[in-house]
């Protein structure tokens, strides 16, 4: 009985971290800093680590914002991407990044230096 109890804790302890802290990462080289990636599944976008269960993620609340508004671009056949004008908008910066195996994607990175890449701010990926 007592054996079952501790194993039942264990077996609780285990599972909170993992769902707490099991984000898979990449690497990604913006202006010769790498940065981790993960995907926020609840948002259906990549952000920088530094965004995991942080409120005032400038980039989280980037997202939240356009999505809930349901923005819309002005000139969206001005822009590649439609999540471009909307990181200006919010006075980010659009920057590209490189992973190791050379393939780029666009972030926006705003002023807390989170990042969020373009494609996730207007509809997720």
């Amino acid at each position: 009985m007592f054996l079952n109890k501790i194993f039942s804790i264990l077996i609780f302890q285990f599972l909170w971290q993992f769902s707490t802290f099991a984000f898979e990462f990449t690497d990604w080289k913006v202006e010769n800093k790498v940065y981790k990636i993960y995907f926020d599944s609840s948002l259906s976008a990549y952000f920088s680590q530094d965004c995991i269960k942080n409120e005032k993620c400038l980039s989280k609340n980037l997202v939240l914002k356009v999505r809930a508004q349901n923005l819309k671009t002005l000139n969206q056949s001005e822009s590649i991407n439609p999540g471009s004008p909307f990181c200006t908008q919010f006075n980010g910066k659009v920057l590209l990044a490189r992973n190791s195996n050379n393939s780029e994607v666009a972030f926006c990175q705003l002023s807390d230096k989170s990042l969020v890449e373009l494609s996730g701010i207007y509809s997720g990926k």
